[in-house]
């Protein structure tokens, strides 16, 4: 047998005693990155008790939908996926596994597959004649569009779904942190016109795609943190879950089924979209977390972030008056949510360009000292979105406003206020 102070795993020199596990390793060192006085240690207070980092500001949103909104699951449901009954306005979604129960039930399956590969199948017309009861269906939510019940529709399009975890619907964080985000670098260019005006001015909008770094990085975080630093230090959870019925017997609803319209300066008229969605109702009360780096709290903090989500509703405002006669011919009068002081978080989509861009917020508006003229940037979107230019409106670009029908009444889309902001205290 070979001799133990020869081999390898008792020697005085083997790796196990003399390498990187050793009294003078990286884990055992004065001078590691882990010990007492590294880097790591000055900065995060990390408590066992509660798993929680406590170099972060932690709050609790309380937001109030004021506008109809809408975030998609990227799920579509086709005809045969939901029963559409015209005269109670209601639509009731398929609960696959408790239809096919049912077919089987009544020997109507085979029949089922037959019809269903016939062109235009319709399963509301497949159910005409037929008992069920509400069993074979998830939910059922109303349909909110006048237009299309007062012409007493058999049907509807396909139907966008709202997104949903185990069939529960909630607020993404990620859409929250997108507006966030948004007016937080809208924000920046507003408080900065009189420097950025001419960067922008002799930019086309393909040469400005770095415009969103430059501004982080020089006007946000003035060269004193990495531009990664700014939104990775900014943490949003997903919203608490949005229950469909409001009621325990399933009589009343948080969500719609609504369409889409567009109004166009060209056509200066309002149509009706081939799209129908699922609808999260005005004065519905959600609430999620916001957690900042308390790195950064020299940069920013919750007021900023208010602020900014504040003054960039205002630029909403201002580019919407720019529409002549949008809120006459729409009977759009913007209700409590216009003037409101509480009006200030875009979420979702199907909302339409002038909800995210950054582009006017550089505008000079009526009482501005400084910013960009508006028929400069006008121009600047045309040359970069349209070919025809004779064909565009000269005050305003994009020319189309988005809206949704609920209870007779034109929306915008979107539109949140927030209610309460409450500290947690970790």
């Amino acid at each position: 047998m070979q001799n133990k102070n020869n081999n390898k795993y008792y020697n005085n020199n083997n790796r196990y005693n003399n390498n990187k596990y050793n009294n003078n390793n990286r884990y055992n060192n004065n001078n590691n990155r882990y010990n007492n006085n590294n880097k790591y240690n000055n900065k995060i207070d990390f408590d066992p008790d509660n798993l929680k980092l406590k170099n972060f500001h932690e709050y609790k949103i309380t937001v109030k939908t004021l506008t109809p909104i809408f975030i998609g699951s990227g799920e579509e449901l086709n005809k045969t996926m939901y029963v559409y009954d015209n005269k109670t306005n209601k639509v009731s979604i398929i609960h696959k596994e408790r239809l096919y129960s049912f077919l089987e039930s009544k020997e109507l399956f085979e029949k089922f597959s037959e019809d269903c590969m016939k062109e235009n199948f319709s399963i509301s017309d497949f159910f005409n004649g037929i008992d069920y009861d509400d069993s074979i269906f998830k939910y059922s939510l109303e349909y909110r569009d006048n237009n299309i019940i007062n012409n007493n529709k058999d049907s509807l399009n396909s139907i966008n779904t709202f997104v949903k975890s185990c069939d529960v619907p909630y607020i993404p964080g990620s859409s929250i942190k997108g507006a966030i985000r948004t007016a937080i670098i809208a924000n920046a260019i507003i408080e900065n016109k009189d420097k950025l005006k001419f960067y922008m001015k002799d930019k086309s909008i393909r040469q400005m795609s770095n415009l969103e770094d430059e501004i982080i990085k020089k006007y946000i975080l003035k060269d004193k943190f990495n531009k990664n630093k700014l939104f990775n230090s900014i943490h949003v959870s997903d919203s608490n879950p949005i229950p469909i019925y409001c009621d325990e017997k399933n009589e009343t609803s948080n969500f719609f089924i609504g369409s889409r319209y567009d109004y166009s300066l060209k056509s200066k008229d309002i149509n009706a979209m081939s799209i129908q969605l699922e609808f999260l109702k005005p004065d519905t009360i959600f609430t999620f977390n916001l957690s900042i780096d308390r790195l950064l709290s020299n940069v920013f903090d919750i007021k900023y972030i208010i602020d900014s989500l504040n003054k960039y509703f205002n630029i909403y405002k201002k580019t919407i008056d720019l529409f002549p006669n949008a809120l006459s011919i729409t009977k759009n009068q913007y209700h409590a949510y216009r003037n409101s002081e509480n009006a200030n978080i875009f979420i979702g989509g199907h909302n339409g360009y002038f909800t995210k861009n950054i582009i006017y917020s550089i505008a000079k508006f009526h009482g501005d000292k400084e910013g960009i003229e508006i028929k400069d940037i006008v121009e600047k979107i045309k040359r970069h979105i349209r070919k025809d230019e004779e064909d565009c409106y000269e005050e305003i670009c994009p020319r189309t406003l988005r809206f949704t029908k609920y209870d007779d009444i034109f929306y915008d889309i979107g539109i949140c206020s927030i209610e309460k902001i409450e500290e947690i205290k970790i």
